[in-house]
């Protein structure tokens, strides 16, 4: 290979590493919701976590089936704030601010968690601590 070829050759590589680290390093990690439930939750969850210059990612659960796996994740989470709406049934639904630094922290695998305990009496939903 002449030398001219050598050079485009590294250029394309340094382009490509270029490309797939900034994919790898941009996207966001999981944020790991753990769950406390007392007497027998029942309606949905959702979650909405408003970005700046993105649209805005909702994400649905049942109450029921998340209190009996005690987690779930959020996908491509990256340090905001998510409102979580319990909804009971069709008239009554509580929300719910979770505050990244307050309510979610990061833990020690480049994650994050956060804690939610969800009852089936007053006060249905509030942040807690591990």
């Amino acid at each position: 290979m002449r030398k001219p070829g050598l050079i485009i050759a590294f250029i394309i590589l340094l382009f490509i590493l270029f490309a797939v680290s900034f994919k790898y390093f941009s996207q966001g990690t999981n944020l790991v919701v753990l769950l406390r439930c007392e007497g027998k939750p029942s309606g949905s969850l959702s979650a909405t976590i408003s970005r700046q210059n993105k649209p805005k990612q909702e994400a649905f659960f049942d109450v029921e089936k998340i209190c009996s796996q005690n987690q779930f994740e959020i996908k491509d989470y990256n340090r905001e704030n998510i409102q979580f709406i319990y909804t009971l049934n069709k008239n009554d639904s509580i929300k719910l601010l979770t505050r990244y630094g307050e309510d979610i922290q990061s833990d020690n695998l480049g994650g994050f968690y956060t804690v939610l305990e969800l009852k089936s009496t007053p006060p249905f939903i509030r942040n807690d601590r591990i």
